[in-house]
């Protein structure tokens, strides 16, 4: 896992099997260690929010790290442990001051930021994704490997709706319009799929390989103010 952040000066990458992170400094032409407190377990995941400033980190025996960053320090601010196993992905929201987890032991938690106190927690079969919604409902939504769906809930634990989606959503994230509305956009097979939240509706397909259902290597929106102008970039 990493994470580019100070406009892709910095780079920040997890994954050696002693714990061990590294970032990088492109400008200065440097890089530096760092080492979780206590811990020596493989970083799986890492996220950072939009202002930069909150930096949270999950290992592979369920630990969470939340930082502080300042000046490019980390400062350690709330260890977690709610989880026992391998942690396989974070999301951050900022809108909705919370943010997600999910492990291979079969369960997705949300938790209060910045106190980072745990809201609900949902047993899922092997969840693989989650994701945070605040428009027009505060919604979590998670993709089950085992299911082979997408799943939404209100961040309280009661169900909203699912979908059938056969392969993983790659490159997913969540967007908002400029009318305060949130779309799931993420590609599949060739395939850039929105959809429209909390019900999962599609709002739009965009086949970018013609007949030829070849995946998509990457696929990065710059935030815009609307839909129709991130329509436009395809």
């Amino acid at each position: 896992p990493s994470i580019m952040f100070g406009k892709g000066r910095y780079l920040l990458e997890g994954g050696y099997l002693d714990g061990l992170m590294m970032i990088s400094d492109f400008e200065a032409n440097k890089s530096e260690k760092i080492y979780n407190p206590n811990d020596k377990c493989p970083v799986t995941s890492i996220i950072m929010n939009k202002d930069e400033n909150l930096l949270i980190i999950a290992n592979n025996i369920g630990i969470i790290y939340v930082y502080d960053v300042k000046d490019k320090k980390f400062i350690l601010q709330k260890k977690i442990q709610y989880h026992n196993q391998y942690i396989s992905y974070l999301f951050i929201s900022d809108e909705l001051n919370a943010f997600a987890s999910c492990s291979k032991e079969n369960y997705v938690n949300i938790y209060t930021l910045p106190s980072c106190s745990l809201i609900h927690s949902l047993k899922i079969e092997e969840p693989e994704l989650v994701f945070l919604s605040g428009r027009p409902l505060p919604i979590i939504i998670i993709y089950s490997k085992k299911l082979k769906k997408l799943l939404t809930y209100g961040v309280n634990g009661h169900f909203i709706g699912n979908m059938n989606i056969e392969n993983k959503p790659q490159y997913s994230f969540i967007y908002t319009s400029k009318g305060f509305r949130d779309y799931l956009i993420y590609s599949n097979r060739g395939m850039i799929i929105i959809r429209s939240l909390p019900y999962l509706e599609i709002n739009k397909s965009i086949n970018l390989n013609g007949e030829k259902n070849l995946p998509i290597n990457n696929l990065y929106l710059k935030y815009q103010n609307n839909l129709n102008e991130s329509e436009r970039l395809y």
